[in-house]
């Protein structure tokens, strides 16, 4: 249960940062600007960041990798675990440079309840175990960032929807009041399932925080808008509802939310490919698969990679095919 609930802030982070890159630059690395998304699958490796943008640092002139890291709970091996992204996104980027350039790694984790007590920065690693600092092996800086130290208005002040999900998990952002304001705007705009991440995020927080009462609080509520939830295709991606019961209105519904979006991504980013999107998008019947597929092409960085993973998902969706 533990890992299935972890699976599902995994994919609500990912799809976050996904849908905007730019509002964690802002967050976690201001005065920087959005180049490209790059695929956070590591070469020769099971390991796999929940996010790897390219960026632009506005002072230097110079491009970076940002590797943001979101944790939901304490987690004692963060600064390795970045560490060794670290030392594989530089060596696979240089591998994949024409000009076998080692370019900067800027690692940041973002802690939606607070950092575990023993977070040591920078990490340091001796040789051969002394303390003393005389046979240092590593010194390894990395941004760390508790939410719990942000206050609602440095969230509102940064302008971005995407980032509203996380304002429950703010500086005083646990109350009705926050929680309320953050689901009407979300309800109202375009993107249902952010208000669906937000009241995760609310529910993380009171969870954290261990207060019951707010947890009966937030479910009650959450039961008067759950109709609005169960249309959302990110609803039915990260708890599978529609599966377990079998509701094929709902997942058709769903679906049919889901291509849109997938489409219009393929237009802006791969022109050409627009047509063959439209074909592969409109036969496949299997949401999640759906869903990984539009996280696929937003990371693509080619026209030749996209046609590929389209040409993958034609295959898979012959499977799913009545």
């Amino acid at each position: 249960m533990e890992k299935k609930q972890e699976k599902k802030y995994d994919n609500m982070m990912s799809a976050l940062i996904g849908r905007n890159p730019q509002a964690f630059l802002d967050l976690l690395y201001p005065r920087s600007r959005f180049v490209k998304h790059h695929r956070n699958k590591l070469a020769n490796s099971q390991r796999q960041p929940d996010a790897v943008i390219e960026a632009l640092c506005i002072e230097t002139g110079k491009l970076f990798l940002a590797q943001p890291e979101i944790q939901t709970n304490p987690d004692e091996e963060i600064a390795e675990r970045l560490a060794l992204y670290q030392v594989l996104l530089r060596w696979d980027y240089r591998q994949r440079s024409e000009s076998k350039v080692w370019i900067p790694v800027s690692s940041a984790v973002l802690h939606l309840t607070k950092a575990h007590k023993d977070l040591q920065i920078p990490l340091y690693w001796a040789a051969t175990g002394r303390d003393d600092g005389m046979d240092k092996a590593l010194d390894f800086y990395f941004k760390s960032v508790e939410m719990r130290d942000k206050t609602p208005e440095d969230i509102l002040r940064l302008d971005h929807l995407e980032l509203w999900p996380l304002l429950p998990a703010t500086q005083g952002g646990a109350s009705h009041e926050i929680i309320e304001m953050m689901m009407e705007r979300l309800l109202d705009s375009d993107n249902v399932e952010l208000a669906y991440y937000g009241y995760l995020v609310a529910g993380l927080t009171f969870k954290f925080l261990r207060q019951l009462d707010e947890i009966d609080w937030l479910e009650r509520r959450y039961k008067m808008i759950d109709e609005k939830f169960s249309v959302s295709p990110v609803y039915q991606w990260t708890l599978e509802k529609g599966r377990e019961e079998g509701i094929a209105i709902g997942e058709a519904k769903a679906l049919e939310q889901m291509r849109q979006p997938v489409i219009e991504n393929v237009f802006d980013q791969f022109p050409s490919l627009t047509n063959f999107a439209k074909e592969v998008v409109g036969r496949i019947n299997d949401l999640s698969l759906l869903c990984s597929l539009g996280i696929k092409l937003a990371r693509a960085q080619s026209t030749e990679e996209a046609e590929q993973i389209l040409l993958k998902a034609q295959l898979a969706g012959k499977e799913t095919l009545p």
